[in-house]
């Protein structure tokens, strides 16, 4: 019996660098980023253009990739592979996996399209990404594929700080109730993913606090780490990355990226972030 051909396709919330993504042949589809009613791909901006245009107050947003976006991805790629494994990010923050999901029903192509919600997104689906490119390239039947999938996305733990709330509760990743409280009472929440959700993990006096929590955090899962390696993404937010690498220094291997331009319209102009994938 032949050996199916099996292609990754995901969005460019991924936060993969260009060099693994052309490395593992992987399909980007972008998300899309409006300033001042202008549209822009992910790819095509700048995350200096996009800090700017947070701190001039222009009217940013961004918009998931077009239906048409992903029936031209599928129809291509589907002319030289058996099938795709679509990666994307949560369904609860972002409607891409509903567009990805009508463009494999529009193309009739359902059985040849798994789509995979993430539940995550940035890094800590790129590394879902990697991991899914992984097991296709060990030739593995495509339900193996998809259940080892599964379990390693249930493996990894993400947490993050940002400079303000105020871009994820204008994007309305944090509600008002909770970015007004925070912002009143001169707090500094950690983020992290809880069932695709962006949720309040704990609440600190600061940020030499929070990322004292983090390090915390870090520390406490060390030892579990797959392959002990750490993800980072930063924005603006270098020597918090400095400092991380300097406390673990040779212990652990280290993952670290800029974020890309669409997530940063909702962290705003200063990010951390933290993810972990976790053995047993």
């Amino acid at each position: 019996m032949p050996i199916m051909r099996i292609k990754v396709v995901t969005d460019s919330t991924c936060n993969l660098p260009y060099q693994l993504i052309e490395k593992h042949n992987i399909s980007i589809v972008d998300l899309k980023i409006i300033i001042d009613g202008k549209v822009f791909k992910d790819s095509d901006i700048g995350l200096n253009e996009v800090v700017e245009a947070i701190k001039l107050n222009r009217d940013i947003k961004t918009s998931q990739p077009a239906v048409e976006d992903f029936m031209n991805v599928y129809k291509k790629v589907l002319e030289e592979y058996d099938h795709v494994i679509s990666i994307h990010l949560s369904s609860k923050t972002s409607g891409t996996i509903n567009a990805a999901s009508l463009a494999a029903k529009t193309l009739n192509v359902e059985d040849r399209v798994t789509i995979f919600d993430s539940k995550l997104t940035s890094l800590a689906m790129g590394f879902i990404v990697l991991k899914a490119c992984e097991l296709i390239d060990k030739s593995l039947d495509i339900n193996v594929i998809k259940k080892e999938i599964e379990r390693y996305a249930s493996s990894i733990e993400a947490y993050f700080l940002v400079g303000d709330l105020n871009s994820l509760v204008k994007g309305g990743r944090v509600s008002k109730l909770k970015g007004k409280i925070a912002n009143l009472l001169k707090v500094k929440p950690i983020f992290t993913a809880i069932d695709g959700e962006i949720d309040i993990f704990k609440v600190t006096l600061g940020q030499k606090r929070g990322i004292a929590e983090m390090m915390k955090l870090v520390k406490e899962r060390k030892d579990k780490l797959r392959d002990r390696l750490l993800g980072i993404v930063y924005l603006n937010t270098e020597r918090i990355v400095e400092k991380f690498i300097k406390e673990f220094g040779n212990e652990l291997k280290y993952f670290t990226v800029p974020t890309v331009p669409s997530l940063a319209v909702h962290a705003g102009t200063e990010l951390f972030v933290i993810i972990m994938s976790l053995e047993g």
